[in-house]
């Protein structure tokens, strides 16, 4: 893989994401699906958060990219530019690879260029760069819609590093892929990571998390109840993690 794109230099001691007693209700639901969160990210760092569906990770990742407002409580992001991988990936299946990765550059073009899909020449050299990065070199004219499972979620990650990230959010993006294909995302992740990019994934796999992250975060019922260096998880975490306790 080539070298990955680059990141400012950031201490760890600076937290990437900082939440306070944040609650989220979504609009006439009957209860909150978050209930005073408090979680502190630093940046540099990758953590992975582990919930059962209807926990509160994706609306977590929301409020973190600044996609929805907390419905008390605060959420603080020093982070300047976050990307943002949603579930579904969001990937526009008739357009090509480089196409698809162009769209990351939207929030730097201008309204003309983004209506008439001409983009500069650094812009193309990103998107190309991050094609290289993610392993897809030589496919940047393949339509997306002929891709694997797994080399969408590649194209969806080249997206959001052409916005050259200092946050990197990444909502479920190894579902449906098997072991091997999992671990080569999850490569990426800390490649990245390591470039000084701060990464949050919300995942399901606990054995792939606790070899891919520095740290991981337990949600249930809308709460977190653990927040754990994962090579030091304990029985007593994964019995509260899969709602045996």
């Amino acid at each position: 893989m080539a070298e990955a794109l680059s990141a400012p230099v950031v201490s760890r001691s600076v937290p990437a994401v900082e939440l306070a007693d944040v609650s989220f209700r979504y609009p006439r639901a009957a209860a909150p699906i978050l209930r005073d969160v408090s979680l502190r990210i630093p940046a540099g760092t990758s953590v992975a958060l582990m919930g059962a569906n209807g926990t509160g990770k994706t609306t977590l990742l929301r409020l973190m990219a600044g996609l929805v407002a907390p419905t008390s409580g605060t959420v603080r992001t020093a982070a300047g530019r976050v990307g943002y991988i949603p579930q579904q990936v969001g990937l526009v299946g008739r357009l090509s690879v480089e196409e698809n990765v162009l769209h990351g550059a939207l929030s730097r073009a201008g309204a003309w260029q983004a209506l008439t899909n001409r983009f500069s020449d650094a812009d193309r050299s990103r998107a190309r760069r991050a094609i290289e990065d993610v392993g897809l070199a030589g496919r940047e004219e393949e339509p997306v819609a002929r891709l694997s499972g797994g080399q969408r979620r590649r194209v969806a990650i080249a997206r959001a590093l052409v916005q050259e990230p200092e946050l990197l959010l990444a909502d479920e993006f190894l579902a449906n892929l098997d072991v091997a294909k999992a671990a080569e995302l999850l490569d990426l992740a800390r490649s990245l990571q390591r470039s000084g990019v701060t990464v949050v994934l919300a995942m399901h796999d606990l054995v792939l998390a606790k070899g891919a992250v520095d740290r991981i975060a337990f949600l249930r019922d809308g709460t977190i109840g653990a927040v754990v260096p994962s090579g030091h998880v304990t029985a007593e975490q994964v019995r509260w993690y899969l709602g045996h306790a």
